[in-house]
């Protein structure tokens, strides 16, 4: 289902109703739950020295994340718009 077919068919009334559910009963986190079983089996086939965390993503420092293309767009329009007001003072 996609977004578009959730909105049409979900109310405003349902959807704050689940934001309501997932206050008091959060949902379970994908990675936490993947990371536990990679965990459990890792541990049952004998590996020594193994952490739970070791089985988590890392969250990337900001200065090593690749741009977006919304930023390497907004990168290439400032030079465009700044080599052409170069010209134009010329």
């Amino acid at each position: 289902m996609t977004r578009r077919e959730l909105m049409a068919r979900l109310g405003n009334d349902e959807f704050k109703e689940w934001l309501a559910v997932e206050r008091i009963y959060p949902f379970e986190d994908g990675y936490w739950q993947a990371a536990q079983i990679a965990f459990t089996t890792a541990r049952a086939a004998g590996a020594k020295g193994v952490k739970f965390e070791h089985f988590l993503p890392q969250k990337a420092k900001a200065e090593s994340r690749p741009a977006t293309g919304i930023r390497v767009g907004a990168g290439v329009l400032d030079r465009i718009r700044r080599a052409k007001s170069k010209h134009a003072e010329a």
